[in-house]
């Protein structure tokens, strides 16, 4: 592999001196290339094209995810994931892109016209998420596309098969509706959401143990959580949900969450009472328990930076913090722990600078908490996540006192060298996203972090090819993205854990591999030119224990006028930082 100069384009550099001036002509910087003349320039590799390529590689599940760039295809047009398919080396593929449509039709409830939000969900399933077509109906119906009168337009795809959902505005009038659509190759097609007042059915499902204040009710699916129902407002004095559905489901879940005043902070648990947890009284009547919960808490605490701030140069004022509360279980009355319940606020830590600490006071059940507090980017701080039990002693006056102390971050460092040289890689993206995993790492008995909350982080190297990415606790994928007119894949790390807080960063020597190379040509089905510009995003798919299949990026390419792509993908995906 070798090196050269990176072109400079654009024009002519003039300079004017009205004195007597020197100036020094500035070098641009070094590129590293993946070039060869014959395939000795490319150890364990083959010399294809003037690139050196990976000759043979481990099979790769790919799934593609193409964005078009084409204002038929909508004024924000939506990713569109083709089926995965195996890649074990070189390829060159024609991908056929289903050609964009229209749908529209009428939202309407006893022939009028009402407020809605749809979504449409492309049902193919794959590890890479698929992005929901949205759309709202107009104020008034309005002439679409096929000169028709409708009520809303969304812009989609041929031959898909979609999930709907249409939810109107007023969730207390009426619930949302389930539908399906399978798209054929009409530039046009229509679909209508009728609310039919003889289909709807209406189920009261008294509550008990209410507690005091405004409260709303509704069923959701256990599976999605997606609300199936009405919201029907309860209270201790009216505790029965009077809930409408589209569709009566087979089993439902419950849900009941406080009334927040806008800017309100939040001092009240939500319920979900789950289907197996509802009480049948007979054929058409259920009953909901809610467990007894335990006192309110006064829950106190100060936030200490991570630095010694007593050694630093006094600062009057300095950004207050968040102090993220998320229950876990809470307890009841009688003391024993609750899932059914749920509590969730956010406290704001305001600065004191005569102790240069922060400070902060907020209203809680009862229970055991994630408590979050996350410090501004670039304090050096790392976040603060733990697990704590909020409980105040029978004998005080229900307050709880917390001392919350944010610690250093960890940090990855590296240098990235072409494969089988000494060369650097400047300018390479080096991205570490953050996976939110609960449990990704085991930490002794008496150490309460939790590791679901960490932050995402991105650097660059440096002209040496060196870098250091300061990171908190927890689980990430590590992508190594040189710079696109190098030649090189990413470098990808899956599951790199960073257990430990530690002033040492953890250091290694990163290789940029020879690619495998996957060439094609994007195609509409019935439409040659709408390809140009399109970005092609490549992802392979990894097992997680916690979450199932994920989808994992390793590529970026974007289509030529002809369509036409080069993707560079790695040879080979590396399991954790070491």
């Amino acid at each position: 592999m070798k090196t050269s100069k990176a072109n400079v384009r654009g024009g002519v550099v003039l300079a004017l001196c009205f004195q007597a001036c020197s100036f020094e002509l500035m070098e641009p910087p070094l590129v590293v290339e993946n070039s060869c003349v014959g395939n000795s320039d490319c150890p364990g590799a083959s010399c294809e094209h003037g690139m050196c390529v990976a000759a043979t590689a481990p099979a790769l599940a790919v799934t593609l995810e193409i964005t078009p760039t084409s204002p038929a295809y909508g004024a924000e047009p939506a990713a569109i994931v083709l089926p995965p398919f195996s890649l074990a080396g070189a390829d060159d593929r024609v991908l056929i892109v289903p050609d964009p449509i229209s749908v529209v039709g009428d939202v309407r409830a006893n022939g009028a016209a009402i407020a809605a939000d749809l979504r449409f969900v492309p049902t193919l399933v794959t590890a890479v998420t698929q992005r929901a077509i949205s759309a709202k109906t107009f104020a008034e119906p309005a002439v679409v596309a096929n000169g028709e009168l409708a009520d809303y337009v969304a812009p989609l795809l041929a031959d898909t098969t979609y999930r709907v959902r249409v939810t109107p505005v007023d969730r207390q009038a009426l619930p949302p509706m389930a539908l399906e659509l399978t798209a054929n190759a009409d530039k046009v097609q229509r679909l209508d959401a009728v609310y039919d007042p003889a289909r709807l059915v209406t189920h009261t499902i008294p509550i008990s143990n209410l507690p005091a204040g405004s409260w709303f009710a509704t069923a959701v699916d256990p599976m999605t959580g997606e609300a199936v129902s009405t919201r029907a407002p309860v209270s201790s004095d009216a505790p029965d949900a009077v809930l409408t559905f589209a569709a009566m489901p087979a089993t439902f879940d419950l849900v009941i969450e406080p009334v927040i005043e806008a800017g309100a902070e939040n001092q009240a648990p939500t319920f979900r009472i789950t289907h197996d947890r509802l009480i049948v009284l007979d054929s058409d009547t259920l009953r909901a328990v809610l467990p007894e919960l335990g006192r309110a808490v006064s829950f106190i605490g100060t936030v200490e930076h991570c630095r010694d701030l007593l050694m630093e140069p006094e600062v009057d004022n300095r950004p207050p913090m968040a102090v993220a509360l998320r229950s876990r279980t809470l307890l009841t009355a009688a003391g024993m722990q609750d899932a059914s319940a749920s509590f969730a606020t956010t406290a704001t830590a305001t600065y004191d600078a005569a102790v240069r600490e922060w400070s902060f006071s907020t209203q809680v059940a009862e229970g055991e908490y994630d408590v979050v507090v996350t410090p501004a980017t670039g304090s050096g701080c790392g976040v603060f996540a733990e697990r704590r039990t909020i409980q105040a002693p029978a004998t005080s006056n229900a307050t709880a006192a917390a001392l919350l102390q944010l610690q250093t971050m960890s940090s990855l460092a590296g240098r990235v060298r072409a494969s089988g040289q000494a060369t650097p890689v400047p300018g390479a993206s080096v991205v570490a996203n953050a996976l939110g995993l609960r449990d990704a790492i085991a930490f002794e008995a008496a150490d309460d972090t939790v590791t679901r909350y960490n932050r995402s982080q991105q650097t660059t190297t440096d002209d040496a090819g060196e870098f250091t990415l300061p990171i908190d606790v927890g689980a990430y994928d590590v992508l190594i993205k040189p710079p696109a007119e190098s030649g090189f894949a990413w470098h990808v790390m899956r599951d790199v854990n960073v257990g430990a807080r530690t002033d040492t960063p953890f250091d290694r020597e990163i290789d940029m591999a020879a690619p495998v190379v996957l060439r094609g040509v994007l195609r509409a089905a019935s439409m040659a030119a709408v390809m140009d510009g399109a970005t092609i995003r490549a992802y392979t798919t990894t097992d997680d224990a916690e979450r199932g299949q994920r989808a994992l990026p390793i590529g970026v390419a974007t289509a030529d006028g002809d369509g036409g792509f080069m993707l560079l993908l790695p040879a080979a995906i590396d399991r954790g930082w070491y």
